[in-house]
């Protein structure tokens, strides 16, 4: 999962629903991994045929194996976070120890 994806299901966890665009970049790769299902999904019956095409819609809501994903990538956010904010406390220590 890269970060588009993880804040993409972020806000679907808060809002509960988010809409996609049919030309978002990861939004056929999210439907894949069943991350997302979509609310307003039609099925369309041809009159000429019995052939039914479903089209998928611009709503999605975030699926439990999506939400399952976003916090197991969470725990491994948080490490790194902290790790750079204790980076950048070390080189800002360092800064004001040299410029002394």
């Amino acid at each position: 999962m890269n970060f588009s994806i993880y804040l993409r299901l972020l806000g679907m966890n808060s809002f509960h629903i988010s809409k996609i665009s049919p030309k978002a970049k990861y939004r056929d790769y999210m439907l894949r991994k069943r991350w997302i299902r979509p609310i307003d999904a039609l099925t369309r019956r041809y009159e000429s045929s019995s052939i039914s095409t479903t089209v998928l819609g611009t709503h999605f809501k975030i699926t439990d194996e999506g939400r399952s994903e976003l916090f197991t990538f969470n725990w491994k956010l948080i490490p790194i976070f902290i790790s750079f904010v204790a980076l950048l406390i070390s080189g800002l220590a360092l800064f004001i120890s040299i410029r002394k």
